[in-house]
């Protein structure tokens, strides 16, 4: 298992994730807890006293501080570039509107962006581990051995690893980048692997896509693995003498050449300048990002409101139909779809839950008083997976 990302401690993570349709994002903080306090007796006085012992003092917890989980317009599935900026454009955008820091953001890919492969690696010896998992991803995914990112991670006495061609990982660094967002670790999440350990949810229920989200984030917040950026970030903060050398080099030679101060301190106050001027130009193509979001979130809205409006022009009740299906709400029941047929009848297209609820859902039209005829079931079916029930109701009218 790679460990130790990151050099400095880390307080927040911003976790996504993106199944095509939704965009799943949650915000992971480093919860400080307070030291325990003990009274004790001085002097006939009561004085309040930190333990001191560290085994007494609570430990800090990384808690989900919020989610988010919205529609984005799904691009071209088969152009990279343009489905990865699409991502961390709405990414950004989400983040700016909570208010979340995108220092560290962190994205789980889709199980189609990457090479998965599990096996069992118990017998290779551990100096040979990297390169057993490299040649397996390798061969699993036909990469030219010097042109592919690989990450592993140990689960449930198995083998868990994962592959990226080099080409398509610069792809979602550059979006990120493009987006302000710094992205830290790019990561695909095993199966059974399970996100709540040493995470407090904060009460927050985890929906698959927000489950993926966390992974990502858990693995920045813990600096676990799999994390295909793992290596150029443990190359980036990690000791390198060369570096240290050469600003060696460098103060020596400015302390030597002080005829040259007044040349650096003038150059120090130009870059000074351009940065407070790029900083200022970011804001504003933030800002400009926000305003065409909110643009077409407004033309969305006023289509809906202008299919409203022709709708209530129509002979057919629709007005009276939508606002009264708009305050009608059965626990379990949603509806997909409002219809009507040439005997001037309302065809709901439902899902439910479970039978159960259908059923609750049923009743609940039985007894309104704004039809004045009893609902007809059409049809109805399960889901294949078993989690909903689909059915079709029938409302006359006359």
């Amino acid at each position: 298992m790679i460990r130790d990302f990151f050099k400095h401690r880390i307080k927040e993570v911003v976790g996504a994730y993106c199944d095509g349709k939704k965009i799943f994002v949650v915000d992971l903080r480093l919860q400080k807890s307070e030291p325990d306090v003990a009274q004790i007796v001085e002097n006939d006085e009561i004085v309040d006293v930190e333990y001191v012992f560290e085994a007494a003092r609570p430990i800090d917890r990384w808690t989900v501080v919020d989610a988010d989980q919205s529609a984005v317009e799904a691009p071209d599935a088969d152009d990279l570039m343009l489905r990865a900026e699409a991502i961390a454009e709405k990414i950004s955008v989400v983040c700016s509107t909570h208010g979340w820091s995108t220092a560290v953001t962190t994205f789980c890919l889709n199980g189609s962006d990457a090479v998965i492969e599990l096996d069992d690696l118990s017998n290779v010896p551990p100096t040979e581990i990297d390169g057993a998992v490299r040649y397996r991803v390798a061969a699993a995914g036909n990469f030219d051995i010097d042109n592919f990112l690989a990450a592993y991670v140990a689960l449930d006495g198995r083998t868990w690893m994962e592959g990226i061609e080099k080409k398509s990982a610069q792809i979602w660094i550059d979006a990120f980048r493009k987006n302000d967002l710094g992205l830290t670790v790019l990561t695909a999440q095993p199966d059974g692997f399970d996100v709540v350990d040493e995470i407090n949810l904060n009460g927050i229920e985890l929906s698959e896509g927000l489950s993926k989200a966390l992974f990502a984030a858990r693995v920045a917040a813990l600096q676990t693995a799999p994390n295909f950026l793992a290596d150029d970030l443990k190359r980036i903060n990690g000791w390198d003498f060369r570096k240290f050398a050469a600003a060696v080099a460098a103060i020596t030679l400015i302390g030597l050449s002080t005829m040259f101060g007044l040349d650096r301190w003038q150059y120090t106050r130009a870059s000074e300048a351009l940065t407070v001027e790029k900083n200022a130009l970011d804001g504003l193509e933030r800002d400009r990002r926000m305003m065409m979001f909110i643009e077409r979130e407004r033309e969305e809205l006023d289509g809906r409101r202008r299919l409203l409006a022709a709708l209530s022009k129509e002979t057919f009740p629709w007005r009276s139909v939508l606002i009264h299906f708009g305050a009608f709400h059965v626990k379990g029941v949603w509806l997909n779809e409002i219809g009507s047929a040439e005997d001037q009848a309302v065809e709901l297209q439902c899902e439910a839950v479970s039978y159960e609820a259908m059923s609750e859902f049923i009743k609940a039209l039985e007894a309104d008083e704004f039809f004045r005829h009893e609902p007809q079931i059409k049809n109805s079916s399960a889901a294949r997976d078993g989690s909903t029930v689909k059915f079709t109701v029938r409302l006359p009218m006359l």
